[in-house]
């Protein structure tokens, strides 16, 4: 009764509760932009129709390191499954021996024994004797309650939860490359414009120093035209710096050296934007896909397993 005991489990893990069928079927103050019936699309960033973006998204699920030691967990995970699957079959080992030895004085022929009434006198010949053994073991550990089945489900559960957490992984990945990119482009853009705001003051200051060496002007208006024109110059150097920042952090995103993607983004571009409606699904379902929701579920049913 104690080993019983001592290898009892917990209840059925019955999963998280099923919602009725008419329960989240919209969202609430939702525009027309929401299409719930849609199908999701899972690289969503295609959707902008970016070339660039997507071959950002692409380098840095290739090559990001954060990816690979997902990746690599979820071997381990499945790793460790094998091996408690494997656990659970029958273990069978075979064992074969053999042994030849040369006794003196043995003879396994035919004729009397040596020293006995018309035997054959004793010679310094020796007979060879060969003993062969083969054996097959096997064993089985029963699992009287469900201690190893429970092991079983135990792992599993984690297994799911790394692909879940890999799954997370590039999620997070895939949104920060492209608040990145998006950020890249409004810095480049910003920096286009101000660069031709301050265009415009240069003349504007030319002018307004003219009219004051002319003595149409006094001059206030002269320091206030140069102080504006400083202030556009400033917010050139903040642009620039962005823009090195934005590149920089693309670049570490995608598993890249700092400066190794300045080529591919030089190039100024739009900020690329969404299509008119986005396929989210129901918010029972929209909940469902997230994979920390799903990691989280299955180690509840790792932890329940155990």
């Amino acid at each position: 009764m104690a080993l019983l005991a001592g290898c009892m489990s917990g209840p059925d893990y019955a999963g998280p509760p099923q919602l009725a069928t008419d329960a989240g079927n919209a969202f609430v103050r939702a525009g027309p932009e929401i299409d719930p019936l849609a199908p999701i699309a899972g690289d969503w960033w295609t959707l902008l129709g970016d070339p660039v973006l997507n071959e950002l998204e692409a380098r840095a699920l290739a090559g990001n390191p954060g990816v690979a030691a997902a990746r690599a967990r979820i071997e381990q995970a499945r790793a460790s499954v094998r091996q408690e699957r494997a656990n659970r079959l029958p273990a069978v080992a075979a064992q074969a021996t053999a042994v030849q030895a040369n006794i003196p004085g043995l003879d396994i022929g035919s004729g009397p024994p040596p020293g006995s009434p018309g035997a054959p006198a004793d010679t310094e010949e020796q007979d060879s004797l060969s003993v062969y053994n083969l054996g097959l073991n096997a064993n089985w550990e029963i699992d009287f309650a469900g201690g190893q089945a429970r092991r079983v489900e135990a792992i599993n559960a984690q297994a799911a939860a790394s692909v879940a957490n890999a799954e997370d992984a590039k999620v997070q990945l895939a949104a920060e490359i492209a608040r990145a990119y998006v950020s890249l482009r409004e810095a480049q853009g910003r920096l286009e414009l101000v660069q031709r705001e301050r265009d415009l003051q240069q003349q504007i200051l030319e002018l307004t120093y003219q009219r004051y060496t002319q003595g149409a002007l006094a001059l206030f208006p002269v320091g206030n035209a140069n102080a504006e024109l400083e202030l556009l110059k400033s917010q050139i150097a903040e642009a620039q710096a962005d823009i090195d920042v934005f590149k920089d952090t693309l670049a570490v995103l995608t598993g890249e050296a700092p400066g190794a993607l300045d080529g591919l983004l030089a190039a100024q571009a739009e900020i690329p934007l969404p299509p008119e409606r986005v396929a989210v699904g129901d918010p029972a379902a929209l909940i469902a896909r997230r994979p920390d929701v799903r990691a989280a579920e299955r180690m509840l049913a790792a932890a329940n397993a155990r």
